[in-house]
């Protein structure tokens, strides 16, 4: 699993050598993409209000949502996605610290810090 942040560079893909904070400004959609069909793609919540920002405009128009209530319907539907996201990558990382804290108890290895 790869969490992206804005300093984050590319290490393959088209966009291969670029930042996260490049890709946002040439070509966000590559990153609405990949967030959006990469299971192991996560991004910071820096990241993602960034994201966000594009996508729910994009969606207004594009979608002809231009009523304030539909368009606070497409905001919380996004949040909410980005909540799992986020939640589902804490999880996984706080598996991996269970997973090394009982291999340090259990006298396998020592605690990397």
């Amino acid at each position: 699993m790869d969490l992206y942040d804005l300093d984050t560079v590319f290490k393959n893909g088209q966009h291969k050598g670029k930042s996260v904070a490049e890709v946002l400004i040439q070509n966000n959609s590559y990153l609405h993409w990949c967030y959006g069909n990469r299971a192991n793609f996560f991004i910071t919540d820096a990241v993602w209000e960034a994201l966000d920002d594009h996508k729910d405009i994009e969606v207004a128009f594009t979608e002809n949502f231009i009523n304030a209530e539909d368009f606070q319907l497409v905001v919380a539907s996004n949040k909410k996605y980005h909540q799992e996201k986020r939640d589902n990558y804490k999880k996984y990382m706080m598996d991996i610290y269970e997973r090394e804290v009982e291999s340090c108890l259990q006298g396998d290895s020592q605690i990397p810090y």
